[in-house]
């Protein structure tokens, strides 16, 4: 691992040396507890639920989400096909059914196994949950491992990076990656396949707070959520419910009520059901040992800045940008944009928060992304305008959707709860007073 395919991730031998440390994670998880206002200051946990939901609906509405979800979905399909034909001659359709077919009514927004479903989805027609579910369902099967690892083999074989480049994506990303992964399963300790490794080919970059969902090397830490006992909860919401913006699809509502209704509880299971964030202290040393120094952990974090708290860092966040920058969509503002779609996805599922989803991007981000820890950090969604080849995308534009979505019977009523501070500094952002 001498040269990370994050470039914020400093060289380390994962196979010598510990590299999951305490010390390098990005934000920083070795100072003491920052208490400062944020949006969310002094809200009960509905209401905290409920302006993050009109956050993550407002982005659903705007041009920069919709396109870079159009553009991920677009590119990392035609990748898997052309590497599919390549490896073992998989035709094109059935190299979609390979990566997005196996996923279950579990699955928010997915909208089932059959070609015609899952081709909706990838248009422009479908939805951002059916999208999203999509590329899900891709990270947890590894389709994409499974046609990458022999080009990459024979690419790191022969010097010949020709066809992978002809795939259009970052080849040395993609052949480190596969060295990585190769090291983890064939030379590293198996005991430290995930505390200390890179076991797929999205994994999150060392320094990520994604790893603090786990525990960590050598007993340093343990991880800061818990499955719930007798797995994942099912969600209350039936198929109509007015909160679903967008209304389900037809796929999506074919899917969830056998064809057979046009109403019917839905059978997603959100991250919210699926886990409990526990308060378990980071350690720098061993947190066997009398003498390990204790540092708060994820949740004495969250709370003490005000923040509502749902599966622990976003692992989903962190596998979509590191597929980003094997894919050649490793650009600052690739990544910034898909972030935002992030926010838009899944916060209005429930299956992470708000500072769950920026824990998940920050490692990948530079500076002036990153998290302030404090009232500010909404912002740094969408700090600037982001200019994409031909394309710009105006920060007025996400945040002018926000403020209308203030302006509704349920932004107007979250505005005259929240903190003075925070009405001051909405009404700054969106232009809309608050």
């Amino acid at each position: 691992h001498a040269n990370p395919v994050d470039k914020n991730e400093p060289a380390c031998n994962f196979v010598k040396e510990i590299c999951n440390s305490l010390e390098n994670k990005i934000p920083l998880a070795t100072g003491s507890l920052i208490s400062a206002q944020t949006i969310e200051t002094n809200l009960s946990n509905d209401d905290k639920r409920s302006l993050e939901h009109l956050l993550g609906h407002a982005l659903r509405n705007t041009s920069a989400v919709n396109f870079i979800s159009q553009t991920f979905v677009d590119v990392i399909s035609q990748v898997m096909q052309k590497a599919g034909a390549v490896t073992n001659g998989t035709k094109p359709d059935q190299s979609l059914l390979m990566a997005y077919g196996t996923g279950s009514r579990g699955n928010t927004g997915y909208s089932g196994p059959s070609l015609e479903a899952i081709k909706y989805a990838l248009s422009a027609n479908g939805n951002i949950r059916e999208k999203w579910a999509l590329i899900y369902i891709l990270t947890k099967n590894r389709y994409f491992d499974e046609v990458m690892t022999p080009l990459a083999a024979q690419a790191n074989i022969t010097g010949d990076m020709s066809v992978l480049e002809g795939l259009g994506i970052n080849a040395s990303a993609v052949v480190q990656r596969y060295l990585d992964v190769y090291e983890t399963k064939n030379v590293l300790d198996p005991s430290k396949k995930y505390s200390n490794g890179i076991p797929d080919f999205a994994f999150e970059p060392f320094n990520s707070w994604v790893r603090f969902d786990f525990d960590g090397p050598e007993n340093t830490w343990k991880g800061v959520r818990n499955s719930k006992a007798g797995g994942c909860g099912t969600t209350d919401l039936l198929s109509d419910d007015p909160s679903l913006f967008p209304p389900l699809s037809k796929y999506e509502l074919d899917y969830q009520c056998n064809s057979t209704q046009t109403v019917c509880k839905l059978m997603w299971e959100p991250g919210l059901l699926c886990y409990d964030i526990v308060d378990t202290p980071f350690a720098a040393t061993s947190i066997s040992s009398s003498s390990a120094t204790k540092i708060p952990g994820y949740l004495a974090r969250a709370d003490s800045l005000g923040y509502r708290h749902v599966a622990g860092p976003s692992g989903t966040t962190a596998n979509v940008l590191q597929l980003a920058i094997l894919l050649g969509m490793g650009r600052e503002e690739d990544l910034a944009l898909l972030r935002l779609a992030m926010a838009a996805w899944m916060i209005p599922t429930d299956d992470h928060s708000f500072f769950e989803i920026m824990l998940g991007a920050d490692s990948f981000l530079p500076p002036k992304f990153r998290l302030a820890m404090g009232m500010e950090d909404i912002g740094q969604l969408m700090p600037e305008n982001l200019h994409l080849d031909n394309k710009v995308f105006l920060k007025t534009d996400v945040w002018s959707s926000v403020g209308q979505w203030l302006q509704r019977t349920e932004g107007k009523r979250l505005c005259s709860v929240m903190t003075t501070e925070a009405r001051s500094y909405l009404s700054k952002l969106t232009g809309v007073t608050c």
